[in-house]
């Protein structure tokens, strides 16, 4: 199960995900490059050791405000 706990939303125009990389034990985002979600980059390490589920996003200006637990 490596994408758990997952939040989409629209951020700055372009689809993003939030989500609990449970055979890694993080939490990540990740936003498409593009509006239509063809073009992904890399996800960011928001999390480790545990902490991330449930994860929870607003959109923010041109970013993302997420929520989550942190064991």
């Amino acid at each position: 199960n490596a994408g758990q706990w997952t939040s989409l939303k629209i951020i700055n125009g372009n689809p993003a995900i939030s989500y609990y990389d449970a055979g890694n034990v993080r939490l990540k985002y990740i936003r498409a490059n593009d509006a239509t979600g063809t073009a992904w980059g890399s996800p960011a390490v928001l999390a480790s050791d545990g902490a991330g589920r449930f994860s929870s996003m607003i959109p923010m200006g041109t970013g993302a405000g997420i929520a989550y637990q942190n064991s």
